[in-house]
């Protein structure tokens, strides 16, 4: 009997072990998990998953799909910096922007604001 018990207590003890292991990788792994869920999907298969990444994928970004994404009747960009980050000033000047350089110079400015 006490051999049982002694059983059931190492049983659950590593059952209890194990359950908290999960739980952490579950937690160092949310971040990432919340980031691909907002992540910018360019029309091209690519990921933009932050504001200095826009910076960044601008600068290379084909012309045709900038303008997928950013034309008169919609901006994706503007939309995409409201809605996950809410940041309403750079959405508006994101929708001002007439080309790539500008709606790059206008994310740059954005984040050295931040700073």
């Amino acid at each position: 009997m006490a051999n049982e018990n002694l059983r059931r207590k190492n049983f659950k003890k590593k059952q209890l072990l194990e359950e908290e292991k999960e739980g952490e990788t579950m937690a160092q792994d949310a971040p990432k998990t919340m980031l691909e869920e907002k992540a910018f999907i360019v029309s091209d298969g690519s990921r933009i998953h932050d504001l200095k990444e826009l910076a960044d994928a601008l600068e290379s970004m084909h012309q045709d799909t900038f303008r997928f994404h950013a034309n008169e009747s919609k901006n994706d960009f503007a939309a995409w910096a409201k809605d996950v980050f809410s940041e309403h000033q750079l959405a508006e000047k994101l929708s001002g922007a007439n080309s790539k350089s500008d709606a790059q110079i206008a994310v740059l400015k954005h984040l050295v604001n931040k700073l």
